[in-house]
């Protein structure tokens, strides 16, 4: 199957999580002060330093939140498609990558789609 799953599979699988651990990253960039001065149970301290940087937090935890999603239907929409999977296997995909988010996708790279031969049978559509 030569489609935009299959070919950008990993890209895909991968792009989330590095969003996540980049916003995690700034995150704590932002709060450098209180972790070196070992005071970041201050939560007043956090709450202060995260309102002064609430537009960058907030956008960029969306962008995260978006990115996810988007790669999460594409996904899904690939399990939906393929004709030799299972229908208890395609629940359990999905219920699995809904639950665990941006970490369960590198996993379904690499347990299903990395290994997929490129001429398996899908239906046209997912209805």
């Amino acid at each position: 199957m030569e489609n935009t799953t299959k070919k950008y599979g990993q890209t895909l699988s991968f792009l989330p999580l590095i969003s996540f651990t980049l916003w995690t990253i700034y995150f704590l960039f932002i709060n450098e002060r209180l972790i070196k001065t070992e005071t970041f149970q201050n939560h007043i301290g956090v709450v202060t330093d995260m309102l002064q940087n609430y537009n960058a937090l907030l956008f960029s935890l969306i962008g995260c939140v978006v990115i996810t999603t988007i790669s999460m239907l594409i996904f899904t929409v690939h399990i939906a498609r393929l004709k030799s999977m299972d229908a208890g296997t395609k629940i359990a995909w999905m219920i699995f990558m809904v639950t665990f988010g941006a970490f369960a996708l590198p996993v379904f790279y690499f347990l299903e789609l990395r290994g997929e031969p490129s001429n398996i049978e899908v239906y046209p559509d997912i209805a």
